[in-house]
């Protein structure tokens, strides 16, 4: 049935609904006219009103639905937006993290010579008239002296590599924690954490001059068993006949002279009598920590920069080993396990080194720990199969690492001792195409071209 416009007609159904044509922009009760007659439809639908409810009723009944339903869309889009917003806020503050991180990352050192940019290759050469200095962003300082030559071979985070050629050098290397320097002379390696001293280097002679003015470094030679700890006040003077280390003047007292390793003879070595645990073998499983043990009154790394290996290796003892080994920071095991190797105790250094690598595994130092405890493998009382072993995984975890050429030439002897010549070939020639003028590279050439 047709009605006028403005009228309202009764359906079958019962319900009133309104023919209005009202214009898209009129409301009604914030409705327009149209919507109003659909939700007025809609109440009547669903709840069946008798046949004598108003249009008033109906209209209020339909405008109450649409209402909840379009508050109920407007929240979607609100929860929606907070969402996304949220997402937002949570994407900033992930990229901030990942940015501060990055930011708290120490970054490689840097150097100047006389104040400018260094030379190509690193090469520093003195003369009558002129003394290079080299200056690290550490607050290291090298003072070239006249006629001498070096090289500054490799740059980290925590120190570089330095080749003295020939002559003489005075060294500062500032007192920082983790810091690690190798002053190389000839086929000597000069192992700095924090100290000042003189180094002399004479080629022609093949004789190394070190003298002390304070902390503590220690000096390796060709050999398994040559290392010399030095302290402050004390000097020292080798040279080389063959492959031999021989002291040759040393002026500290007899009491305080450090001694050096005969390769024919070893020092007596203090440790424990329990025979040291195979390369295969990882430490017991620690205690738990005491208390004691994690807030020390100064830090071990900056007492062993000081050359108080001995007293480090009281305190340990005094606070407990297990205790010490379980609950002491990485860079206090790393300490402990230089005093302990520098005073000959080889086997608590062992005990050390694991628990490092047990406790801090892929980090810096358990990659260190890897190559030291080789070292120890590789002297008097050593497995060259275990030494071959630990230098193999230092190789892999850290092909880049500060002793990765002093891995490789060590290696490269351990394989000529036990006759397996065509590896202490192939690894030689590795060497030299990586290091050709590295501590090992005489020997290395001489490995390389021997009688196949």
């Amino acid at each position: 049935m047709e009605a006028a416009p403005g009228k309202q007609v009764t359906g079958d159904w019962g319900a009133v609904v309104s023919r209005l044509p009202a214009p898209p922009n009129v409301r009604v009760d914030g409705l327009d006219a149209r919507s109003a007659g659909l939700a007025a439809f809609i109440a009547t639908a669903v709840d069946a009103p008798a046949p004598e409810a108003t249009q008033a009723n109906a209209n209020g009944r339909g405008v109450r639905l649409l209402a909840a339903s379009r508050a109920r869309d407007a929240h979607r889009r609100r929860t929606r937006q907070t969402i996304g917003g949220s997402l937002t806020l949570g994407a900033f503050a992930v990229a901030g993290l990942v940015a501060w991180t990055a930011t708290r990352q120490p970054p490689t050192l840097s150097y100047t010579v006389d104040g400018a940019a260094p030379p190509l290759g690193g090469y520093v050469r003195a003369s009558a008239a002129h003394e290079p200095e080299l200056a690290f962003s550490d607050g290291t300082n090298i003072h070239v002296l006249p006629s001498a030559r070096a090289r500054v071979l490799e740059v980290g985070k925590r120190g570089a590599r330095v080749m003295l050629e020939d002559g003489r050098a005075h060294v500062h290397v500032a007192h920082r924690p983790g810091a690690d320097w190798q002053v190389q002379a000839g086929a000597f390696v000069i192992h700095v954490h924090g100290t000042t001293f003189y180094v002399q280097w004479n080629a022609a002679q093949s004789r190394l001059d070190l003298q002390m003015e304070d902390g503590l470094v220690s000096v390796d030679g060709p050999r398994s068993g040559d290392t010399v700890m030095v302290r402050g006040g004390q000097s020292l003077s080798v040279r080389l006949e063959g492959t031999r280390m021989v002291a040759i003047a040393d002026p500290s007292p007899p009491a305080q002279a450090p001694a050096l390793a005969h390769p024919d003879r070893t020092a007596p070595i203090a440790e424990p009598a329990a025979a040291a645990p195979p390369v295969e073998t990882p430490p017991a499983e620690m205690p738990r920590p005491a208390l004691a043990a994690t807030a020390p009154r100064a830090r071990w790394s900056e007492r062993l920069a000081d050359g108080e290996a001995a007293g480090i290796l009281t305190d340990a003892q005094r606070r407990g080993l297990p205790s010490v080994l379980a609950g002491a920071s990485s860079e206090d095991l790393a300490a402990l396990a230089d005093a302990a190797r520098f005073r000959k105790q080889d086997g608590l250094a062992r005990r050390v080194l694991l628990a490092q690598r047990h406790r801090f595994p892929g980090t810096l130092r358990a990659q260190e720990a890897s190559f030291l405890l080789g070292r120890l493998a590789d002297g008097p009382g050593g497995r060259a199969s275990d030494a071959l072993a630990w230098y193999d995984r230092y190789l892999r975890e850290a092909p880049s690492g500060a002793y990765a050429a002093e891995a490789m030439g060590r290696m490269m002897l351990v394989l000529q001792r036990q006759q397996r010549t065509e590896e202490a070939r192939t690894l030689a020639t590795d060497y030299l195409n990586r290091f050709p003028q590295g501590v090992y590279a005489r020997a290395a050439r001489a490995v390389a071209s021997s009688d196949r």
